[in-house]
């Protein structure tokens, strides 16, 4: 019997002007947006720069896809009566001081942070929810279950050791961030600045220093237990820091979950779901593309009993599958080797290309052989070694960037207007192609 989980999806876009600068209209925009449609999931986020757009959950791609794709329609019309226009970039290039939010939670993330507390609002990203497994979450308490079955236990351990695995394809394959602040950190520079810490060789990262644990990249886990109780030891860790930070806001601090007290890039979600956060915002239509592929993976895990394997023998062949076992690189392997060549070299160094490449040839395996269309876009990635990224990288230096140089101004705005105009031919491309793999 098929298993029927569902998918969600959701994006982050800064909001710049007709000249390329960064606006801070977010509230005007969402106010036209809800008298479009007062159903449609568009947000605020931490800064007034930003827009949260979300997507009706589904078992299929193309719906959720569909649903977002009409959302960021609705956007792209209400931002256009502000003259303003969304960004499909992670990072704005140039410098810039985000106007940000800070009532509420807010105001407890603004005192834990510090001077970081800014880099949250110069960051955007995509974040993929995958359901999690059936039996294993409790939708009452929003946490997950204390007893689960054994086929529950096998697959909350895969999927989530699985997703760890998959970040640093993930993050190349989606990287569009090579400037933050006027300067080039690497190819995927908001992956740098958000995360931080020694994994990545910087430390001015928001969550770098005490704070890692909650932004990281996270460990394997081998059994449901260990993954409980790392839930239960962060969201007390949490609370902690508030008391000892911000003591007079602890007892109002409240949340609905034990779960919403962390950002890792691969989280369990409140909402039932395994929560891949490590993308950078970008193109549309590789949203879809990258999230069908994820999909039949996963399925292969839920369905298939698809065992996760880490060893050597999947560094030796990345994502081998062999009698089935699929195996993946020891996490230290994955965090601290191809976590930092992803985000500073991306696919110029060969074994992130090699991971990549590998990658694909697993998505092929699993997917429905209509849909291996969709990973052409990433297929050309690997081939010619040229991610957003680089193509963005490519612009800049066309418009005169020269390398080790700030990123003047003018050229920022001249790259942004490309990008976002460049989103709006996508947006067009996006709706016919989940059109056209309906069944996805």
């Amino acid at each position: 019997m098929a298993v029927k989980s569902t998918l969600g999806l959701e994006v982050e876009f800064f909001l710049i002007d007709k000249n390329g600068n960064i606006t801070n209209n977010a509230d005007k925009i969402i106010g036209r947006a809800r008298k479009a449609d007062a159903n449609a999931a568009i947000i605020k986020e931490i800064g007034e720069d930003m827009l949260e757009l979300g997507s009706e959950p589904s078992t299929k791609v193309s719906v959720s896809a569909a649903s977002l794709l009409k959302n960021m329609n609705i956007a792209v019309k209400a931002a256009s009566q502000e003259k303003t226009l969304l960004l499909p970039m992670a990072t704005y290039p140039a410098e810039f001081v985000p106007a940000m939010r800070d009532s509420g939670l807010y105001s407890v993330k603004k005192k834990i942070f510090a001077d970081k507390f800014e880099i949250a609002g110069r960051c955007v990203g995509f974040h993929l929810h995958h359901a999690l497994p059936e039996g294993s979450f409790d939708a009452t308490s929003k946490n997950l279950k204390a007893k689960l079955s054994e086929k529950a236990k096998r697959s909350l351990v895969q999927a989530y050791n699985f997703s760890i695995a998959l970040d640093p394809v993930l993050t190349t394959f989606m990287q569009s961030s090579p400037f933050y602040q006027g300067k080039h950190l690497g190819k995927d520079s908001r992956m740098i600045v958000y995360r931080g810490g020694p994994a990545l060789g910087y430390n001015e990262g928001i969550y770098s220093e005490q704070l890692q644990e909650f932004g990281e990249l996270p460990s394997y886990h081998f059994n449901e237990s260990d993954l409980l109780d790392t839930v239960i030891a962060r969201y007390s860790a949490w609370k902690k820091i508030i008391r000892d930070v911000a003591p007079e806001a602890a007892d109002a601090t409240n949340y609905e979950s034990l779960l919403d007290t962390t950002w890792n890039p691969v989280k369990i979600n409140p909402h039932g779901t395994i929560e891949l956060r490590g993308m950078d915002m970008n193109m549309p239509s590789l949203l879809f593309a990258i999230s069908a592929a994820v999909k039949y993976i996963f399925q292969e895990i839920y369905e298939n009993s698809l065992q996760v394997t880490p060893s050597d023998e999947g560094v030796a062949d990345y994502f081998k599958v062999e009698k089935g076992k699929l195996f993946v690189p020891p996490d230290e392997y994955v965090r601290k080797k191809l976590q930092y060549l992803s985000a500073y070299m991306g696919m110029e160094n060969e074994s992130v290309r090699s991971y990549c490449h590998a990658f694909l040839g697993l998505a092929k395996n699993v997917m429905p052989q209509q849909a291996r269309k969709l990973l052409e876009p990433f297929k050309e990635m690997v081939e010619y070694r040229h991610t957003v990224s680089d193509q963005i990288m490519h612009h800049a230096q066309k418009l005169g960037y020269a390398e080790g140089e700030e990123i003047t101004p003018e050229t920022a705005r001249k790259l942004v207007l490309y990008q976002a105009n460049n989103f709006l031919d996508d947006l067009e491309h996006a709706d016919k192609l989940v059109g056209k793999y309906s069944n996805v």
